[in-house]
Parts: C-alpha cells; structure tokens; sequence
C-alpha cells in the first residue's frame, strides 16, 4: 500500500485471534464465503467493537456467511452482482451530481474527483439509516461506514477490475488513512 501502511497478508479465519489482532487498526478482507468458528467471530467482533476499522473489498462482501451479525457491521447483505460496464462513481452521496442534503464529501474522498471505471458492481441490501455512503455509482453505494461500538465497518462494493484505475486506488488508500 505504498507508505501509507504495512501489510500483512493472511490465509483466512486462524489468524482471528485476540492475539494476531493486537497488533492491527485495520482489516483488509478480500476473501469469499469464509465461515470462521463462533471463536474466531468473537475475536474479529471484539476487534471491530473495541475501536478498530474493518475494511470488506467486493469478494469481503460475501464472507463470515455464518454469522447472523456481520451484516450489523456492514450495514446490510450482499444481494449479488452484474455484469462489467462503464459507470460513474460519485465520490459524494449525490444523485444526478445534485448533493440533495448539503452533505459534502465525506474526509475519505475530500478532494477526489468523481470518476469512470469499467467494473462489475456488487449489490447490497441496507439494513439500518445508520449507513454512512461514501461513494455511489447508479444509485447503489459503492463505498460507505457504519460505526459499531467504538470500531467501524466499511464496503467496498467494486471489484478486483477495478484495481488499476487511479480512483480507485485513490478510494481505497484514503480509505486505509
């Protein structure tokens, strides 16, 4: 992530311990249909309650399928997706480029022009108004928090394609911030 944090890269649920997660701020999660142990899934709740930030990138979406309460974290439930087109991504909660409540850009996107990327896009079922979007494209939130406990939730709704647009990496490493 340039030098903006360091990484560690994992191989799914073992390392959701009390102990691993100490030492992060952050979770990255890419993953898909991983289904942690109710062990596991306290220790990442713990993390997320206690004040730390969960980050779900498109296949993250689509995760901990075993847990009744990780859409509370998200702030909803992945619906499904479609095929890979040109959109427009707003990098304000604005429809028809008008910011109907005043709301400005969120600290994440200060500064970040709205931009096109060709991409699959993921859909996802709200579930609470204490959904903070971010960025839409279409209507649909592409990228938005939730506070939870002390911690937050965030999506990420674009997909892998999306990875060498410089939106994109603009969103995802103010995001990481």
């Amino acid at each position: 992530m340039g030098n903006i944090a360091e990484v560690t890269v994992t191989e799914g649920p073992p390392q959701l311990n009390d102990r691993n997660l100490a030492h992060y701020q952050l979770i990255l999660d890419n993953s898909m249909f991983l289904t942690p142990t109710q062990k596991q899934l306290d220790a990442f709740y713990r993390f997320v309650s206690g004040g730390k930030s969960y980050l779900a990138m498109h296949s993250g979406l689509v995760t901990f399928l075993n847990s009744e309460r990780y859409p509370e974290i998200m702030g909803g439930r992945f619906l499904g997706g479609d095929d890979q087109s040109e959109r427009m991504v707003f990098t304000f909660d604005a429809w028809y480029d008008y910011d109907y409540n005043d709301q400005g850009q969120h600290p994440i996107v200060r500064g970040l022009a709205s931009f096109s990327i060709r991409n699959e896009l993921y859909f996802v079922q709200t579930n609470t108004d204490d959904l903070e979007v971010i960025a839409r494209t279409e209507h649909h939130p592409v990228f938005w928090q939730r506070s939870w406990g002390k911690g937050r939730g965030m999506g990420l709704a674009l997909g892998r394609e999306a990875v060498d647009n410089p939106g994109y990496q603009a969103l995802l490493q103010d995001s990481v911030r």
